[in-house]
């Protein structure tokens, strides 16, 4: 464990070295190292720090300044594409709410049909809302049915997890047909 001060009590000095003496590490400031080592015991002193000379600074300067544009091309980078992801979601969002709005008027245009009228006649140009009322008189689950399937998709395509979820389990499955056709192929091919 490294320690941030100096072990002779009371200095909080930071440690310039190790001393690894007496089956454990001892930090010592520069200030007190004479005095450490004048224990009569084994000592190995190591630095506690990497020294820098000009030339490292100027490397290691250079370096940061670089890394400093680097990052900032990265932040750059993120923030356009979570731009453009957000933008994808705000259009899949408002596609959505039209088809869900479509849907509820409708929903609301054959509740008032119902109110007005006891039958649908047909002919050739039947409304969106008579051919709706046919339909559901037809299979009443069906329209329910599709909306929870609709729901389901909608709710699919902004799942961003459970899409790489299935991107991923797709890969693996053509993977182990590859894998397949591959043993097959080499079994034919011997």
């Amino acid at each position: 464990m490294i320690k941030n001060n100096c072990s002779i009590l009371e200095c909080y000095n930071e440690p310039d070295y190790i001393c690894c003496c007496e089956m454990r590490e001892v930090y010592v400031c520069k200030d007190h190292l004479t005095m450490h080592m004048s224990k009569e015991v084994h000592h190995n002193v190591k630095k506690n720090f990497i020294g820098l000379s000009p030339d490292d600074k100027e490397i290691l300067s250079a370096h940061c300044e670089s890394s400093l544009k680097r990052l900032k091309t990265i932040r750059e980078h993120v923030s356009i594409k979570a731009r453009e992801c957000i933008n994808k979601i705000l259009k899949k969002l408002k596609d959505d709410l039209e088809i869900i709005n479509d849907k509820y008027m409708l929903i609301i245009e054959v509740m008032e049909y119902l109110k007005q009228k006891d039958r649908v006649l047909f002919k050739n140009n039947n409304s969106k809302c008579e051919k709706f009322i046919v339909e559901c008189v037809k299979n009443p689950l069906e329209f329910y049915d599709k909306l929870k399937k609709k729901e389901l998709e909608m709710i699919e395509e902004l799942d961003f997890e459970q899409r790489e979820n299935i991107l991923q389990m797709k890969i693996l499955k053509l993977s182990e047909r590859n894998k397949k056709n591959y043993e097959f192929y080499e079994y034919f091919a011997s």
